[in-house]
């Protein structure tokens, strides 16, 4: 929920290996990790609209935690060389995805693209990255489709609606050896 330096600590502490992140545009077009502008950012820095990567590492939380960029996150990651960051970016996937790989390559063995159209899929793979999460509680796919499309490309992970948790589909997406999410739970 936070996105921040101690989230990241404190979950690294407790065993865990994989981070879901938020990432978001600043005004300037750079990366942070924030769910969104409007009601992430009035919740921990009392604003709402976007800032400059400046005005935005310069804000303080209420609960005075440390607000991230996608620099300070590759630097977290060589801190913590077993740690795997699975991204979640609200605007312009593809886009925030090829920045990231452009100004920081160490993490594209770091990072688990999520993505929510099938069209993507080749278009992450294409910028380097080897392992991806289809993220389809966002889509109207249908399973059939799903399954065919995992049966064709190397996914790490699918994640599906809650609503689907219980139905055929992850026993046969497992089955073929994907991992299964669940969102939002």
């Amino acid at each position: 929920l936070t996105n921040s330096l101690e989230a990241f600590n404190t979950n690294y502490a407790k065993g865990c290996r994989f981070f879901e992140t938020d990432i978001s545009w600043t005004k300037n077009n750079r990366l942070v990790l924030l769910h969104d502008w409007n009601v992430s950012a009035k919740m921990l820095f009392g604003i709402t609209g976007s800032r400059t990567l400046v005005e935005f590492k310069a804000l303080h939380n209420h609960l005075n935690l440390h607000q991230m960029s996608i620099y300070d996150l590759e630097k977290w990651t060589i801190e913590h060389p077993d740690a795997y960051i699975i991204s979640d970016v609200k605007r312009n996937n593809l886009q925030a995805l090829a920045k990231i790989i452009n100004e920081n390559p160490f993490l594209a063995e770091r990072i688990i693209p999520q993505f929510y159209r099938l069209t993507e899929y080749h278009k992450i793979r294409s910028l380097g990255f080897n392992k991806t999460i289809f993220t389809a509680y966002r889509s109207s796919y249908d399973d059939q489709t799903i399954l065919s499309f995992v049966k064709r490309n190397h996914l790490f992970a699918v994640t599906i609606p809650q609503k689907s948790a219980f139905g055929l589909l992850p026993r046969k997406l497992s089955n073929q050896g994907i991992f299964v999410y669940s969102h939002t739970i």
